[in-house]
């Protein structure tokens, strides 16, 4: 009967270890982090009108925050001398990546 109960025991104590072992069925993850906007989504009215400003004062005193917008939207063999600078800027920003160009 000892001999018995050992073994028992035994098998017990290795189906605990392996328990231990092996990983849980259910694993969490952490929940991803959300990806911040990049591209022609990430320009904002905000930084549209910085764009836009910087450009008034480099002498294109009717530009708006709307042609800017428009401007990086449009294709770029489409896009005129606005719309390079925007861009341009955008990527030296790391806002826009040149393949997103």
């Amino acid at each position: 009967m000892a001999r018995i109960r050992r073994s028992y025991k035994d098998q017990k104590a290795q189906i605990r270890k392996q328990k231990r072992e092996q990983p849980p069925d259910v694993v969490k993850l952490p929940a991803p982090k959300p990806q911040p906007p990049r591209g022609r989504e990430m320009i904002t009215t905000d930084i549209a009108e910085t764009i836009a400003r910087a450009l008034r004062t480099f002498g294109y005193p009717s530009v708006t925050a709307r042609d800017v917008i428009e401007q990086v939207n449009k294709p770029k063999h489409e896009r005129n001398i606005i719309g390079k600078m925007a861009v341009s800027q955008l990527i030296d920003a790391g806002m826009l990546s040149e393949e997103e160009d």
